[in-house]
């Protein structure tokens, strides 16, 4: 890395991807950046990797965002959906041009608005809607989502689902009729298959066309990384009359995950149609995710938000910092305790991104770690917080859709 190469944007890439935290690095390729988006043009590819990458790692340059919303806004056109994505998230994480963003979202929603889905194959129809989606979350992250790209991407994502619950009914119904004379072994009930004294998961709301269920700790919703698993929990009490919840392409049904070591609410669809449109309300901030947690220390009542990006590679622990991706976590302190001479706070939470170990590193990250967190925690802490609590102190207490 001993010099900026001619493709700037494959380099700034490459910073991104290897999470590079040299502060003189970054710097010094934002500073060849701003000198080449002044001597020339870029093409939409480039623009859309120049704000992706510098989005990724924490840089805070107006100059620089001015010239790369300066050369995008005239060529928005042009953009493919996958790089007007790259660009909005870059941009929502750096802190969007207001111009920018009304630009963008006027593009993306004429396109929505004037896209056939029916005429994309399966697995490119899939891909758009993901990508209008993602859009859509930036600028709500930005917090200057209008209603027009809200309410062009909520009627075409629901129609795409629609049209799969369609695709999917008639395979089903050939299914059954060659299968008709066929004989079946009887089922077992889901609950039988599991040891005695294993707490078991239950549907608390129960909808024709989504649910709410209740995932106790020790339960994963899926990824087979442990036995007992949500989804096969669900498979088995539902059977077959559900097929997204046997599609792992849609994860099951599921809107959204929840740590093993953790309990609490899960939401699920039980159609196609019902996930893309639950899927909207998730990335527009319709649905609302709310927690409680118990955790190390006084955390000052005057803390409410804690936004520090996260980064994870594979199995390893989150980490929060200055590189990753960008998120938000919400909080207000219930109260104050202390045990054997410690300090513990009770905290109700609620994230307004969804990332992969978010409210235990962010706690962690504050000096506050959740109370026994076996991965966030040091093993002295862990082992003390075991005579308090069996299992790691966090609980989804609610999903409130609006």
């Amino acid at each position: 890395m001993g010099g900026v190469p001619q493709t700037l944007s494959a380099y700034m890439w490459s910073l991104a991807k290897l999470s590079v935290k040299d502060g003189d690095l970054i710097r010094s390729a934002i500073a060849q950046g701003k000198m080449q988006l002044s001597a020339s043009s870029h093409r939409p590819s480039e623009l859309a990797v120049l704000a992706w990458a510098a989005g990724m790692l924490g840089v805070d340059d107006h100059e620089f965002s001015q010239a790369v919303a300066n050369q995008a806004i005239p060529q928005l056109k042009y953009f493919k959906v996958e790089e007007l994505l790259k660009l909005t998230w870059g941009a929502a994480a750096l802190g969007f041009d207001v111009d920018l963003s009304r630009a963008i979202q006027a593009e993306v929603a004429g396109r929505v608005a004037g896209v056939d889905l029916q005429d994309f194959p399966p697995p490119a129809r899939k891909m758009f809607v993901e990508e209008a989606l993602g859009v859509l979350w930036a600028c709500n992250f930005a917090g200057l989502l209008s209603t027009e790209l809200l309410e062009a991407t909520r009627l075409v994502v629901r129609k795409a689902g629609m049209a799969i619950d369609i695709d999917v009914g008639r395979i089903l119904s050939a299914f059954a009729q060659s299968t008709a004379n066929s004989k079946t072994s009887p089922q077992l009930s889901p609950l039988a298959l599991l040891e005695p004294g294993v707490c078991h998961p239950q549907i608390v709301v129960d909808l024709d066309d989504r649910l709410v269920i209740f995932k106790p700790a020790g339960w994963e919703v899926h990824d087979q990384h442990s036995q007992l698993q949500l989804s096969s929990f669900l498979q088995a009490v539902l059977g077959n009359g559900f097929p997204i919840l046997h599609d792992v392409s849609f994860q099951f049904g599921f809107l959204h995950r929840l740590d093993v070591p953790s309990s609490g609410l899960i939401l699920a669809a039980k159609t196609y149609e019902a996930y893309y449109d639950l899927q909207v309300q998730l990335n527009a901030g319709e649905i609302s995710r709310d927690y409680v947690v118990l955790c190390h220390g006084w955390v000052p009542t005057q803390l409410q938000d804690i936004r520090a990006r996260v980064y994870w590679r594979g199995l390893l622990p989150t980490s929060s910092g200055e590189l990753g991706k960008p998120s938000r976590t919400q909080l207000k302190v219930l109260a104050h305790a202390a045990r054997k001479g410690s300090a513990l706070s009770l905290v109700a939470v609620r994230i307004a991104t969804g990332r992969r170990h978010q409210i235990r590193s962010h706690f962690s990250h504050m000096g506050h770690p959740t109370v026994c967190d076996g991965k966030y925690a040091t093993l002295t802490t862990l082992s003390s917080d075991k005579e308090l609590c069996g299992r790691n102190f966090l609980h989804r207490s609610s999903d409130l859709i609006e």
